[in-house]
Parts: C-alpha cells; structure tokens; sequence
C-alpha cells in the first residue's frame, strides 16, 4: 500500500493541531487537580510565543511525516498493516522506550554549548512552561525530536496502528511535563510520578534532568538534579 504525501501531510498537521490545542486547553485546566511548582507569573506574552514557534514545529512535523511516507513508499523503511492485540501491546512499550532513550539522546545533545545557545534556547525562554510550551522549538530542534518514529523504523517494522499511538502518548507526557503542577506534591524527586517536577526544575536550572518521563537515564548518567521536593521548590520561587 503506497502513501499519499498530500493526504499525509494534511492528516499530519491536523492531528498534531488537535492534540496540541486539546492538550494545552486540559492542561492550563488542571490546577484544581494539582499543586503549583514554580508560583512567580510567567513573562508577557510568553504563550502567545509558544503558540507560534508550535506551530512552526507542527508543519515540521508534517514535513518528516511525508519524508517517512516517500522512504516507506521506496522501500527503504517498512511498516506493517497487520497487528494483533498481544503484538501491538508490546509495540506501543517498544515505542514508549524508544521514545524515552531518543529524547534523552537527543536533549543531552541539545544541551551542548553551540546547540544550546543557537537552537535549544528557544524552548528555555519558557522558564516556568506552561501546557503550551509542549512543542515551543527552534525548527532545527523539531527535526531532531521529531524524527523519533522515522529513526523507530530503522530497526524494526512496526505496524502503522501502533505508529499512530506514539504521538498522541508522547502529547499527553508532554503537556503533563510542563504544565507546571505537581500532582503527586511530597514524593521523592527520583519517583516516577514526580517527571512533572524533574521538568520543571530542568526549566528552570537548565542543567541535569534530561530525561522525558523515566528518571533512569539521569541517574544512568548522572545527570540527575539533586533530590528536590516539589513543596519546597514553590517556596522557594515564590515572591
């Protein structure tokens, strides 16, 4: 079955435009469920900026949906159009790890000094994220994180049903990551349900915390922040 670069184009930017405004609109909704982090405001107009350079990424993420279509249609990446239940299970954790060890790679790579200062720089201008800092990139830096379910391909066939599940996962993640509550507040830093904290004080510190949703990486390669409760980091940035 061969794509169709137009219509998967199209699909593209529309699917990530609903996942990002939906997600963005629960996320800036989910105070009544969690405890802020960081409670100094953010900067003027910081949302407005976030949309934009969103966006931006958005189309770039279109633009490497198509580049994966045409290598798919040569033949030289595969997909598969049948799965079962057992099968698609196991792809959807295939993929939640891929994802976690190519954003660690990747971050780690967009916090050496060039990448930082000209590209990665973009995304730190949030420095209390906000649920529409999620996808708030360089263009250079939405091509490097984009290209996680293109780089999947490389070494294994996945079936397209599991594909489509990676970026509505990585969403949810994402929004949750830097919406900028705590919704486990007292926990240890190291837990697994306290990402949205390691996030938010890799915002703020912009050094360690590197990992996307799992702890382990960081503390593989320690590049762990030091223990921090996020009750104590609010505190600290109040004011």
């Amino acid at each position: 079955m061969q794509f169709n670069y137009f219509v998967v184009f199209g699909l593209t930017i529309f699917g990530f435009a609903i996942m990002y405004f939906g997600g963005a609109w629960i996320g800036m909704r989910l105070a009544i469920v969690g405890e802020p982090i960081v409670r100094r405001p953010i900067k003027p107009r910081q949302m407005r900026s976030e949309i934009k350079l969103s966006l931006i990424s958005i189309l770039i993420f279109g633009l490497l949906t198509v580049a994966t279509a045409y290598l798919v249609n040569h033949g030289l990446l595969h997909v598969s159009w049948t799965v079962s239940w057992p099968k698609l299970l196991l792809e959807i954790l295939a993929l939640f790890l891929w994802n976690e060890i190519h954003f660690y790679i990747s971050h780690r790579l967009l916090h050496t000094r060039w990448l930082f200062k000209h590209v990665h720089y973009k995304h730190h201008l949030s420095t209390i994220p906000t649920a529409y800092s999620t996808f708030s990139f360089h263009y250079v830096e939405a091509l490097l994180l984009g290209s996680v379910l293109t780089t999947a391909l490389l070494f294994y066939s996945f079936s397209v049903l599991s594909l489509l599940t990676l970026p509505l996962m990585s969403l949810i993640l994402n929004v949750l990551g830097h919406c900028n509550l705590d919704f486990f507040p007292g926990r240890s830093a190291q837990s697994l349900l306290s990402f949205t904290p390691r996030h938010s004080d890799h915002h703020v510190r912009n050094n360690g915390n590197y990992g996307f949703f799992l702890p382990y990486f960081d503390q593989m390669f320690a590049t762990s922040i030091k223990e921090q409760k996020s009750h104590k980091h609010s505190r600290h940035h109040q004011g």
